[in-house]
């Protein structure tokens, strides 16, 4: 970008425009008065902001380097994760691809943003595992993306587990395991990419669920954990506040896992819009939370209003 000033009658100098730099700028065109011939000088009145050898010139330089925002979803080589990076990629952002086990798709998927001209880089990473997220936490922080724009502007906990099992067969060790990884990973997550987000006015997006206040069979060790992350994340929106947003997106019936097809299907004729919810739309709610600057401490069901008939 150029700035271009030029002198007035009794030799002001005035900003006359910014005009985008480019190597092959066509200068006189937009620079030069046109050559009057003496008739036409004389012509001109008296009261003229110009005298008669008006330059104008460049006085600056400036450059400006555009770089694109930054998301790290956890959990996203597929499902509902992958539909959260192809929403914040098509939006025009770099996108990291959290995985840990689900490395052929996130390849694949990082592979398909390429080749239509997004950002997308893969990262892996255990979450269950404290000394690995902390090695993820590294990787983030040096990685090209976020040095380029000098921080994370969002940050995605969907990173989860859904099986069931009987309370009768509950073992400690599940419960730890789930509390890992839905409380504890996104706690140091959190704690260790803060300075990131806050660097550019971040935000934080904790993917939870609809059981809240409800008794769900055979899913405590899913559903208290997820209570854990819920209550953790209005905690971080009041401890963050103002310089990091911190939101909830709880889904639906929206993707049926494989051991729950016939109760999924009943689930669906109780939902008051009579279908199940797509992927996309989760992808919306979060990028919705993600670009809202006055939006923090909320949670946001995106469940097509089940929750009004629901038990």
């Amino acid at each position: 970008m150029v700035t271009l000033f030029g002198t007035m009658t009794g030799g002001e100098v005035v900003q006359f425009f910014d005009w985008p730099f480019s190597d092959s700028l066509p200068w006189t065109a937009p620079l030069v008065q046109p050559d009057m011939n003496e008739h036409q000088k004389g012509a001109q009145p008296s009261n003229s902001r110009f005298c008669e050898d008006t330059s104008i010139y460049v006085l600056e330089e400036k450059t400006e380097i555009m770089t694109a925002k930054v998301c790290l979803v956890t959990g996203s080589g597929r499902r509902i994760g992958a539909s959260i990076i192809q929403k914040f990629a098509s939006e025009g952002y770099a996108v990291l691809i959290h995985v840990s086990r689900s490395v052929e798709a996130g390849e694949l998927l990082k592979s398909e943003l390429i080749d239509q001209g997004h950002k997308a880089d893969l990262v892996r990473a255990d979450l269950s595992d404290e000394n690995e997220t902390a090695k993820l936490i590294q990787t983030i922080t040096q990685h090209p993306f976020v040095a380029d724009r000098e921080g994370l502007d969002v940050l995605v906990h969907n990173a989860s587990v859904y099986t069931q099992t009987p309370i009768e067969e509950l073992s400690l060790e599940t419960m730890r395991f789930l509390n890992r990884l839905h409380v504890e990973a996104p706690l140091q997550l959190s704690q260790g990419l803060v300075e990131l987000l806050a660097a550019v006015n971040g935000s934080i997006v904790g993917m939870t669920d609809t059981s809240a206040g409800k008794a769900w069979e055979q899913l405590s060790h899913y559903t208290s954990s997820k209570a854990g992350l819920r209550q953790l994340m209005f905690n971080l929106a009041g401890e963050y506040a103002p310089r990091v947003r911190v939101n909830c997106v709880a889904p639906g019936a929206i993707l049926s896992a494989d051991w729950e097809h016939e109760h999924f299907n009943k689930i669906v004729q109780s939902i008051p819009l009579r279908r199940s919810g797509d992927p996309g739309d989760v992808a919306g709610a979060v990028f919705f939370f993600a670009t809202s600057p006055y939006l923090t401490g909320q949670e946001l069901f995106v469940d097509g209003g089940w929750a009004l008939n629901s038990s």
